[in-house]
């Protein structure tokens, strides 16, 4: 079971998913309700299934040497679980930066909420180094992927160092971007056209912000020339 509901213009309104699934006997202690660490099992087949959904399977970003471990986690458990519950696990994009993503979790048993929390990721490389997080996976995981016509240019250029100084600028007031090359689904993204010029663009909700914040990059006397 899954449902989405995507907000591609800001990076912590991100696309949500769900999946459903019974308690087992083996998950319950010696009172007869659910143990407290599966709750974060269930995070883990929540996001499993959150990637999946999204289009970027978590054995395809291994597969592509990256990693994402758990950095920081919260669970608070409001009620218990039981024995052969079916319990419907939440998942949703909460965070997506250049180098980690946040994820948020409910565990729902009808309309009842049993608990709530969230996993905080980095991204590393085969050497065990944090790096940028690719943008296949950020677009993805943002629910942009197929969905370029909601999304606006608000800077064009050589794709360079200040490209990535601008890229930054905007996540760090909170705009989620995406040059125009991320949205290829590639390790590797390639230059729009083979000219070496790539577009930044964000959602059309953030397009006003980030026009006026790459105007106020500009004007810092390190920003694009446009």
């Amino acid at each position: 079971m899954s449902g989405r509901n995507a907000a591609p213009g800001t990076a912590h309104a991100g696309p949500t998913t769900a999946t459903t699934q019974r308690v087992r006997y083996a998950e319950t202690d010696k009172m007869g309700v659910a143990y407290y660490s599966n709750y974060l099992v269930w995070f883990e087949v929540g996001r499993n299934h959150h990637f999946r959904e999204l289009g970027v399977p978590y054995v395809e970003v291994e597969g592509r040497g990256l990693y994402l471990p758990v950095s920081e986690f919260s669970c608070r458990i409001l009620t218990s679980a039981e024995y052969d519950d079916e319990i419907r696990i939440v998942t949703e994009t909460r965070e997506v930066r250049s180098r980690k993503i946040v994820l948020g979790y409910r565990i729902e048993r009808g309309d009842a909420l049993l608990a709530e929390g969230q996993t905080a990721h980095v991204c590393l490389n085969e050497d065990g180094r944090v790096t940028t997080l690719p943008g296949w996976i950020r677009t993805h995981l943002l629910g942009w992927r197929g969905r370029t016509m909601e999304m606006v240019e608000v800077y064009r250029g050589p794709d360079d160092e200040t490209l990535l100084l601008l890229k930054s600028w905007l996540e760090s007031h909170g705009v989620m971007c995406v040059v125009s090359s991320d949205l290829v689904h590639s390790v590797h993204p390639i230059t729009v056209d083979g000219l070496g010029e790539a577009r930044v663009m964000v959602g059309e909700a953030d397009a006003s912000r980030a026009t006026a914040l790459v105007e106020e990059f500009r004007g810092r006397g390190t920003g694009p020339r446009i």
